[in-house]
């Protein structure tokens, strides 16, 4: 018996779709096999079909276990992000792939794309950046880019970065976000990564972000001339100067969007410690406050002085 494949591929949240299983016509069924829908049919697949989708949902299992154990425990991922844990149990399990509402859960939790969710483990990299790539397929990037490729290199070292805003309306905190910046080519590319998701009886945060572009250095300031990549769209702009130090630490001012209108805030970036993975980075984001010793005194001093000036 003859039965046609229902669906082969799969639509990601950005509008791009992949393909979970080999585009074919038909597949042949041996009675008195009975057909199943694609998420559970597991050994009913001929080979070729059933090795295709149990790759996907393999990988999506090893990446989401190992994204949980960075963050510290399932339980806690499961809560922070909004997922009910008996449904993530079957993704980190490879018994299921996430629905829609839930693979957007999980990529702002984590801060990595879907593309990344479905690859293979070593490509769940939040450092990936490739503004070249996309340039290639794209004839308005082409053309900002070759402007970009005429100026210098900015004078900043690739790697990580933490970057600190002293948020006005939050009291005495700090929200701290992570930052990769790497020599695409002829010009720096960085990707900003806001996750943060916290609560207590008193209060509750959350700010997300997954900020890409270029860094530009003009008049001895560098700039992240940056678009929000999670589905807002969003632009942002942050201008710091080296003031010397050892590690290097950079000050100025960043351009970001709230809920409801641009804010011009202090901003400060230092870099991460050479033991520090960008993983254990991710997990340091988060809300500090103004006297906690996990930010140098420098930095906060700065941000003090200038939200008060």
């Amino acid at each position: 018996m003859t039965f046609p494949v229902v669906s082969n591929l799969f639509e990601l949240t950005d509008g791009r779709v992949i393909s979970v299983i080999p585009t074919v016509r038909s597949v042949e069924l041996q009675p008195p096999v009975r057909w199943h829908e694609p998420d559970v049919i597991g050994n009913m697949l001929p080979g070729d079909l059933r090795g295709h989708i149990l790759t996907v949902r393999e990988n999506i299992a090893t990446n989401l276990r190992a994204l949980c154990a960075e963050r510290g425990s399932i339980a806690q991922c499961c809560r922070e992000a909004g997922i009910n844990r008996q449904q993530f149990n079957r993704y980190i399990t490879g018994e299921a792939i996430p629905n829609r509402a839930n693979l957007q859960k999980i990529c702002r939790y984590f801060g990595i794309t879907e593309t990344e969710l479905f690859q293979a483990p070593q490509a769940v990299d939040p450092s990936n950046i490739a503004l070249s790539k996309i340039a290639a397929n794209d004839p308005n990037w082409s053309r900002i880019l070759d402007n970009v490729n005429k100026l210098p290199l900015a004078a900043i070292d690739d790697g990580a970065y933490y970057v600190y805003y002293r948020m006005p309306d939050e009291g005495a905190e700090i929200a701290r976000s992570i930052m990769f910046i790497r020599t695409d080519g002829s010009i720096k590319t960085f990707r900003r990564i806001t996750n943060i998701s916290t609560h207590s009886l008193r209060k509750w945060h959350y700010f997300q972000g997954d900020h890409k572009g270029v860094v530009i250095e003009r008049r001895h300031w560098i700039n992240f001339i940056g678009i929000d990549a999670d589905g807002r769209d969003e632009p942002s702009l942050l201008s710091v100067q080296w003031i010397g130090g050892s590690p290097p630490l950079y000050v100025g001012t960043a351009m970001v969007f709230s809920i409801d209108r641009p804010l011009t805030l202090p901003v400060a970036l230092e870099p991460l410690a050479p033991n520090i993975s960008p993983r254990q980075g991710l997990r340091g984001c988060n809300i500090y406050s103004i006297e906690s010793e996990e930010i140098s005194p420098i930095i906060k001093n700065f941000l003090d002085a200038k939200l008060n000036k």
